[in-house]
């Protein structure tokens, strides 16, 4: 991605979590991922490994970067999260359906459906026991039936958010959640001298 001089700079990736905030800038209202350092300035197509368009306004995002499907180009996808108090505010939830089936979740008092490629935010759980755990289930629409495929209890803190992803993996024959958790505490203000 291109950092604020507008040079490619190589990211720090961390697979299947969140990493440390990276600054960069949006190239014509995008952030692109390439796949090698090395960008043909006449064909930067070539080397595009995902792109994703940046809402004007926006300060601050979380980006997940997914594998796109087999034979897709460019090979992944990348999906944006407002990072903003207001568009990801601690205590709630969001849940991203990488599968092409219907999916649902249920979270303690919340019932939501999630389409394919969707993404859904999950409110704050308020519906839960005196050590915060809730029932969290997932389904997954198969004809007219609603089938669970993940069913837990995960404990709901107002300081933490979850970023919960329906996917599958090659051979299996029913979708998965990875559960990405956001634990990170915002550091007091520093008082001016």
């Amino acid at each position: 991605m291109p950092d604020d001089a507008g040079k490619i700079a190589k990211l720090n990736l961390v697979p299947a979590n969140l990493g440390q905030a990276q600054a960069t800038v949006p190239v014509n209202g995008a952030l692109v991922l390439y796949k090698s350092a090395m960008v043909d300035p006449k064909n930067p197509q070539a080397s595009l490994a995902a792109s994703v368009k940046v809402p004007q306004n926006l300060k601050k995002a979380i980006i997940l970067i997914v594998n796109a499907g087999p034979n897709a180009n460019p090979p992944y996808r990348m999906v944006l999260i407002d990072d903003s108090p207001t568009g990801f505010p601690k205590g709630e939830c969001r849940v991203l359906n990488l599968i092409p089936a219907e999916t649902a979740v249920e979270a303690g008092e919340h019932k939501l459906p999630v389409k394919p490629g969707a993404m859904v935010a999950i409110p704050t759980v308020k519906k839960k026991n005196e050590f915060n755990m809730a029932q969290t289930n997932f389904y997954m629409k198969e004809g007219e039936n609603w089938n669970p495929f993940t069913e837990r209890q995960l404990q709901f803190l107002d300081e933490f958010r979850r970023i919960f992803i329906i996917h599958t993996t090659p051979g299996s024959n029913q979708p998965f959640v990875a559960t990405i958790v956001d634990t990170a505490v915002a550091a007091p203000p520093v008082a001016p001298n």
